[in-house]
């Protein structure tokens, strides 16, 4: 799923600059853009050039996965053969 920031709303009443979106492509130069992960919500079809691409950040692993990658580290595989 991409994301994208809108740098060029003129000549449209449905995209907002500034806003970020969720778009979806459609052909080369043109995307679905809707503002849910959903691409059957788009508000229509606009040309690629309107918006900016947002790198999505990594997500962080829950406090739980944390602390058992910290304990997993601190162990050796031993062989007893």
């Amino acid at each position: 799923m991409i994301q994208g920031v809108c740098i060029d709303a003129a000549q449209t009443n449905v995209l907002k600059k500034e806003t970020t979106y969720f778009l979806f492509p459609a052909g080369r130069a043109h995307f679905f853009v809707s503002q849910f992960p959903n691409k059957k919500s788009h508000r229509g079809i606009f040309e690629s050039t309107r918006f900016q691409l947002v790198v999505p950040k990594p997500e962080k692993l829950s406090p739980v996965m944390d602390e058992l990658e910290q304990k997993t580290s601190e162990y050796e595989q031993l062989s007893l053969f």
